[in-house]
């Protein structure tokens, strides 16, 4: 299984609702925040969730 990176670019506002959308979801993917002044996150995910 490969990883793939899927960057996202929302509202500040809006990232710790979108983690925990996929926190609740267990397994879907995790959420790693790379730049919190841009809103800028990263979200990793196996083949088997795209």
């Amino acid at each position: 299984m490969d990883l793939h990176e899927i960057y996202l670019d929302i509202p500040p506002e809006d990232i710790a609702y979108v983690k925990f959308i996929f926190e609740s979801y267990e397994s879907v993917g995790i959420i790693r925040t790379v730049d919190r002044d841009k809103a800028i996150i990263v979200v990793l995910a196996v083949d088997d969730f795209l």
